[in-house]
């Protein structure tokens, strides 16, 4: 009788084990429930979290870019970020391409920058083309700008008051050199675009170490157009150069980097010229 009783369970157990196995039924079952409890489990988490910024921001920006279609002309022809801080005054919250939040971040002061967003971090965005829309808003006096990329997902976000805002910032410039020195006292001469996957993977530290103005590589953007290493070392500093083009003129601008610093500056760009090649 005992065996009988064991050998009825092992043989329902089995047949539960094929069902299972064909049809998922519970995996389904558990998904049902999942489903039917949605709404009463909490919603925490740092996933959670991820996917309701991503879907507000995917909201926002779906509403906002409807909203500024008839805006973009308007949009195109600001000039400076106070402009946009003055649209958005007059407008209500509003979308701007990457590229135009870029363009209008150059028109700040390196203070009011840096509370946006630091130039080190704006870089290393540029760098791998993701910033797709800058969403701009306001709640009473503060400006919040969120950068989001292709797929709505938010790479940066800040609040910052409204009365910092002002219509320019200048830029200080460093010792013109000319093009004879660039180009016969450097021991390396880079690309743009090669320095600056270089440049990026450094840390902070040595980053400041190299450039301690980084807010100036972001204004120069495109117009960077080479960066020379220099050999001269004799003052326990080493001269970068960077020459930039400033209308229909080619300027060579120097930056007084650390030895160690540019040690490790020249060691990457070897290794990417390296990868290059092969």
């Amino acid at each position: 009788m005992q065996v009988a009783k064991i050998l009825k369970i092992t043989l329902i157990c089995l047949v539960l084990f094929l069902i299972e196995f064909k049809f998922d039924i519970i995996e389904i079952m558990l998904g049902n429930i999942m489903e039917w409890t949605n709404d009463s489990r909490p919603k925490t988490g740092e996933l959670w979290e991820k996917a309701l910024n991503k879907q507000a921001a995917a909201e926002e920006l779906g509403i906002l870019r409807e909203q500024n279609r008839l805006n973009d002309e308007e949009l195109g022809e600001l000039q400076f970020f106070g402009d946009a801080v003055h649209f958005l005054e007059s407008r209500g919250d509003f979308v701007l391409s990457g590229v135009k939040f870029i363009e209008l971040y150059k028109t700040l002061s390196r203070q009011t920058a840096e509370q946006i967003i630091a130039p080190l971090h704006l870089l290393e965005l540029i760098n791998t083309e993701s910033i797709k829309y800058s969403l701009l808003g306001k709640s009473e006096d503060r400006l919040k700008v969120i950068l989001i990329n292709e797929r709505n997902e938010i790479l940066h976000q800040a609040e910052v008051n409204i009365g910092r805002f002002e219509n320019s910032g200048g830029a200080r410039i460093r010792n013109r050199i000319n093009q004879t020195r660039f180009n016969n006292d450097s021991e390396k001469i880079v690309t743009r675009d090669l320095f600056f996957n270089a440049y990026n993977e450094l840390t902070v530290n040595i980053r400041l170490q190299i450039v301690n103005d980084p807010f100036q590589l972001v204004k120069w953007g495109e117009q960077l157009l080479r960066v020379a290493i220099l050999k001269d070392r004799s003052t326990g500093v080493i001269p970068v150069l960077f020459e930039v083009r400033t209308g229909n003129e080619i300027e060579y601008i120097e930056f007084q980097a650390r030895p160690l610093a540019v040690y490790y500056l020249i060691q990457r760009l070897n290794d990417l010229e390296e990868k290059t090649i092969g």
